[in-house]
């Protein structure tokens, strides 16, 4: 009978050692700023792009560790052309959302409307989201990037490359890409 006992005492402190490996490890602090390389991981666009974009560089500048001071785009392409978003939209605006690790752009090209933004979810992964708005205010082009640090979190602006283009065609997007 004193056995049982034992083996049942066992068994039940067992899984509460298994468990003590688990914490949540908390957020790398931002400080001054972060450099992202991103890569589309989804879009509205349908059909065929003779040059898509496989890469984006986001560098973030902060001050105080949260407001935001400067924001550069640059998309690269699979030909290696160069999009810098500060070159193709004007009269840009930049904020966070309070408290939270979460910054926009927003800039204008004729009727169009593009808001650009950075953020990092609670799992700590960055993403950087593209949506084009048309003259009516509807989203017409959406794109979702998944990104990790770059250069120890730090992008040079390379502007070797930069191009004005168009930007990307316009399609109805998907409801997972509206807000």
């Amino acid at each position: 009978m004193m056995k049982k006992a034992l083996v049942v005492g066992t068994l039940a402190v067992a899984p509460i050692t298994a468990h003590a490996g688990f914490t949540n490890e908390p957020p790398q602090p931002i400080d001054n700023g972060v450099g992202l390389e991103c890569a589309p991981v989804g879009s509205t666009e349908r059909g065929y792009d003779r040059d898509p974009v496989y890469k984006t560089a986001v560098s973030l500048t902060l001050e105080n560790g949260s407001t935001p001071t400067t924001i550069s785009v640059v998309h690269t392409t699979v030909s290696g052309s160069n999009y810098d978003r500060s070159h193709q939209y004007d009269h840009a605006s930049i904020w966070q959302t309070p408290h939270m690790n979460q910054w926009f752009w927003k800039g204008y090209r004729g009727s169009l409307t593009m808001v650009g933004e950075i953020k990092r979810d609670a799992t700590h992964p960055w993403w950087y989201i593209e949506k084009i708005f048309g003259p009516d205010g509807r989203l017409s082009f959406a794109m979702g990037e998944k990104c990790h640090l770059d250069n120890d979190g730090y992008v040079e602006n390379d502007e070797r490359n930069e191009q004005r283009s168009n930007p990307p065609s316009m399609r109805d997007a998907p409801g997972w890409l509206h807000r």
